[in-house]
């Protein structure tokens, strides 16, 4: 994380996780790992990948939807965290998002169609949930661009 911005125009996400003492996680006031800022005080990534083995604090936790409020959102690592539930329709709010990595999880229904709209793509995880219907077709056409997969990786 950048450091703390001394400016009042910090952004901050709220979010309530049942295994985690901090419900607001600020560029402002935040040291946490959690996330990382730019020079402007937005928030770009949430890092809240759970490592294998250790306590999962978001299990049973649903897709935050409050993300879509976080406009210059870039990447997002909620993998391995045993969260539960559908995706939101809210990814055409966040255009800038080019990394979503969402496996090991138990997400269930279909995949938003508004991952399609994620024209930035370049680095999409959604295996091993229980993702069920058709592929959004938006999604289908933007794949062949993508710079990276699991064969073929790349630096971010």
């Amino acid at each position: 994380m950048t450091d703390l911005q001394p400016n009042l125009n910090c952004q901050a996400f709220e979010a309530s996780f049942p295994n985690v003492p901090v419900d607001v996680f600020s560029c402002c006031t935040s040291n946490s790992d959690l996330m990382t800022c730019n020079d402007e005080g937005k928030i770009t990534a949430l890092l809240m990948t759970c490592p294998e083995g250790e306590e999962k604090a978001w299990s049973g936790s649903s897709f935050p939807y409050q993300i879509q409020h976080l406009t210059s959102l870039e990447q997002i690592y909620l993998d391995g965290c045993a969260m539960v539930g559908s995706l939101p329709e809210i990814f055409q709010y966040l255009p800038n998002l080019f990394v979503l990595d969402l496996k090991s999880n138990q997400f269930h229904s279909q995949i938003p169609n508004t991952i399609g709209t994620l024209n930035k793509m370049r680095w999409l995880q959604l295996q091993n949930n229980r993702f069920s219907g058709n592929v959004p077709f938006g999604l289908i056409e933007h794949i062949s661009t993508m710079e990276c997969s699991s064969e073929r990786h790349c630096s971010l």
